[in-house]
């Protein structure tokens, strides 16, 4: 299996909340508007891994690769079902919270604030993502490990 490129590394998943999404991944549990919602285990492994990269786009490849363990010439349409029936059970027809990055892959934005959440830059996120709190990047993380330290 072929390295990611830079623009391929992502940070594992990590729990997330905002006034309307929490995400848990020590319960591997999703409340939307107050409502738990029951997701199979790979859409809550995709939209664990996008929000832990709220607002930097991940490559189709990567997902495709860390979750799946495709191989990177293999194509597949197996995360665009997922995204959709995650927008459908969100209520996400606009793309509020899983945007789709034209060419790269999908973006993960706040609710309330995508403008403040998504910078306009699609470059990889900085290993410390600047604050030196961030975990070490997938790409540094191999695909054996990454249930049990991601997902």
């Amino acid at each position: 299996m072929s390295r990611p490129t830079e623009n391929e590394s992502f940070y594992p998943a990590s729990d997330y909340s905002d006034p309307r999404l929490k995400i848990s991944l020590q319960h591997r549990r999703v409340r939307f508007d107050g409502a738990i919602l029951l997701l199979p285990d790979r859409e809550f492994d995709v939209l664990a891994v996008l929000a832990a990269n709220e607002g930097h786009p991940v490559s189709r490849q990567a997902l495709l690769t860390k979750l799946w363990n495709f191989p990177p010439t293999l194509k597949s349409r197996t995360l665009d079902v997922h995204i959709h029936r995650l927008r459908s059970r969100l209520n996400d027809t606009e793309g509020a919270y899983l945007e789709t990055v034209f060419g790269v892959g999908y973006r993960f934005r706040r609710f309330g604030n995508p403008a403040a959440a998504a910078p306009h830059s699609d470059a990889a996120p900085e290993p410390d993502g600047g604050s030196g709190a961030r975990p070490k990047p997938m790409s540094a993380i191999s695909s054996q490990s990454m249930a049990a330290v991601a997902i």
